[in-house]
């Protein structure tokens, strides 16, 4: 220092250059924290006149070689980043429909993530938060992804048991339960003879008995099966319309509703069908359907003499109707069946209607397009 202050040093040594001038002892107290530089002996510690040759090199890089500043963002938009990428992560997980496809999403996030933090150094020179951001992509878009994915089994699994009950009522109240309600109203009416009621308790043991076996086997086998009220067992692998055909004979043989002991004429029509949109689960319910609608013409037309079962294109629309010419609806209540149908129809994106004809009758009729995709 004196040696440069009295001029014995030569000034050409010192042209275009910057002196820095400092004290490099621990006892001085000029040490600063950083870990820019991990392989320093003090871990994490440099000297305040190294920290101001770091500063003074960034300024010359920017003034020589045109390098920006380097700096960073606040608190606030720090966190505001952060968050959007967390946002981003949750909606990952959430639109996700399977876990590779997640993985992918959040891979291709994080190097969109890493890709444009390079870019904002190298072009801007802004250092911006990129670890964390990994983190989070990690955390909430693989973790809500497979938390997404347990909720979906669950709610599967919830859905496929409501289904089982709801289709194991249907079995029990188109089949055992039609001939309990005859032969109870026929117990109370006291107008046919014991030996026949008794055989028609029978049946009834009969059926429920057959019923338990067919639940029991089709909780054990993936065979697709539907057990009509009739206890005939269709295959549902089969075409639509021929197991249309075999529902509205198998029912209208039934004998224990006492209005089809009235028929004279028995029309059926059912065209050929695409069904290869319709899953398993909509053939089992377009088959319940045209079964309840019969049911319904043997319990409640009193005087019918007529029923036609038809299935017929109609402005590309399928409509699977039953008419009777009986004594049409007595009630405006909407029964469980009724609306169980309702809720078919907008599966199917179709339509559901029961109503009164003139002058007598009744029309049940499903209508949907088959060309169209669920």
């Amino acid at each position: 220092m004196r040696e440069i202050l009295n001029g014995k040093v030569d000034p050409e040594l010192l042209r275009d250059r910057i002196i820095l001038v400092g004290n490099r002892n621990t006892s001085t107290g000029d040490i600063f924290y950083t870990s820019t530089l991990p392989n320093l002996e003090l871990s994490g510690q440099i000297y305040g006149i190294d920290y101001h040759a770091h500063a003074i090199g960034q300024i010359l890089s920017s003034i020589i070689d045109n390098r920006p500043m380097l700096h960073s963002w606040g608190d606030i938009g720090e966190y505001a980043w952060i968050f959007i990428w967390g946002f981003l992560a949750i909606a990952i997980g959430r639109l996700t429909q399977s876990v590779w496809t997640n993985i992918l999403g959040v891979s291709v996030a994080g190097f969109a993530l890493f890709s444009c933090g390079y870019v904002m150094l190298w072009v801007w020179g802004i250092w911006i938060p990129v670890a964390p951001n990994l983190l989070i992509l990690a955390v909430n878009g693989v973790g809500l992804s497979a938390f997404y994915q347990h909720d979906k089994f669950l709610r599967s699994q919830i859905n496929e048991r409501q289904n089982t009950i709801q289709h194991t009522f249907t079995v029990i109240h188109n089949g055992p339960l039609q001939t309990l309600a005859y032969g109870l109203k026929h117990l109370r009416a006291k107008d046919i003879p014991y030996e026949q009621l008794v055989g028609q308790f029978e049946k009834l043991d009969r059926e429920i008995r057959e019923l338990g076996e067919f639940l029991k086997l089709e909780a054990l086998t993936t065979e697709e099966s539907l057990r009509l009220g009739s206890g005939l067992v269709l295959e549902l692998k089969r075409p639509l319309h021929d197991l249309l055909y075999e529902v509205y004979s198998s029912t209208l043989e039934r004998k224990d509703f006492e209005y089809f002991q009235t028929l004279k004429v028995k029309i059926r029509n059912f065209e050929q069908i695409d069904d290869k949109y319709l899953t398993i689960k909509h053939k089992r319910e377009i088959c319940l359907f045209l079964e309840e609608a019969l049911c319904n013409v043997g319990k409640h037309a009193q005087g019918v003499k007529r029923v036609q079962g038809s299935g017929v294109y109609s402005a590309n629309k399928y409509n699977l109707s039953v008419r009777d010419n009986g004594s049409g609806i007595k009630s405006k209540l909407e029964n469980k069946g009724t609306k169980h149908f309702k809720m078919l129809a907008k599966q199917l994106g179709g339509e559901f209607r029961r109503e009164s004809l003139s002058p007598r009758g009744t029309i049940c009729e499903l209508s949907w397009t088959p060309t169209k995709e669920f």
